[in-house]
């Protein structure tokens, strides 16, 4: 049998008049890495706060999400205050929004931890140090030292996606970790992903609107239009022979070299995907 850690049926979530997800479905095995890709407004950051409950009082939200079995919707406040962070990591899009300015980057490490067992500063700190030398940091210590002004967007992004880490949670959701990153910093990024699977085992649901750093990275893809997931399967099967219409156009309007496939060469840019004829949504 597959070892599912995550599994969404017939999700959906809307605020006031605006349907922003419509019946989606998907599911995450242990260790793997599922991308999610779609251009701006097509709801894949509501589907991730979704599937965590962060959608807040006004939204409102249909459903299935089960976590190893367990009804998510059903859980209660206190039971998913321990799965976030615990069980189910969370990167944001912008991680410097999300950090104190006026507190360097251990302490990041050492609020990620405290929320679910009792840590010293110190221990918090030389946990820190050994996840950044694990993930290839040159300088754990400069990194932990350092405020978030003091360090590259690159830099801000992998410090908090090795802190999304700290507490061995199986499952990270990923929340357009590339975007406004240069196309060095993009591989960076990716191969720290990547290294959390093959270290820690992690499972990783990550959602972009680059093709290529999805075509890359991701085990299984999914295609969302509008709220809706229109395409699913294998990554090397979706962008070999992809079968609805909106994905063929997706793929078209990848950025290529001569002799590469999008797989490789579209994560070269980024750039938000906006195929001809397709509207904000």
């Amino acid at each position: 049998m597959k070892d599912i850690l995550l599994e969404v049926r017939n999700l959906s979530a809307s605020y006031r008049d605006t349907e922003a997800v419509r019946g989606v479905s998907l599911a995450v095995e242990r260790g793997e890495i599922v991308g999610i890709v779609g251009e701006s407004g097509s709801g894949k950051s509501t589907m991730l706060k979704s599937i965590l409950g962060l959608l807040g009082r006004k939204a409102r939200e249909s459903g299935s999400v089960r976590y190893r079995g367990e009804e998510l919707r059903d859980a209660s406040p206190a039971r998913l205050r321990q799965i976030r962070g615990k069980e189910i990591g969370m990167i944001f899009q912008h991680p410097q929004l999300a950090m104190d300015p006026l507190c360097p980057i251990h302490s990041l490490f050492y609020e990620s931890i405290r929320v679910h067992r009792k840590v010293s500063r110190q221990e918090a700190r030389r946990q820190g140090r050994e996840l950044l030398e694990a993930l290839d940091f040159p300088d754990p210590e400069r990194i932990l030292a350092a405020y978030p002004f003091e360090l590259s967007g690159g830099e801000c992004q992998r410090a908090a996606i090795a802190a999304a880490l700290v507490n061995r949670p199986a499952l990270l959701l990923a929340d357009e970790p590339t975007s406004a990153l240069d196309v060095t910093v993009q591989k960076q990024v990716i191969q720290t992903i990547r290294k959390t699977r093959e270290q820690f085992g992690t499972a990783v649901l990550m959602v972009s609107h680059n093709m290529g750093v999805i075509g890359e990275i991701a085990d299984r893809v999914g295609v969302m239009r509008t709220g809706e997931l229109v395409e699913w399967g294998r990554t090397q099967d979706v962008f070999r022979s992809p079968q609805h219409p909106y994905t063929q156009a997706l793929l078209r309007a990848v950025p290529r070299l001569e002799g590469l496939g999008p797989g490789q060469a579209g994560a070269m840019e980024e750039k938000e995907i906006r195929p001809e004829g397709t509207e904000d949504v």
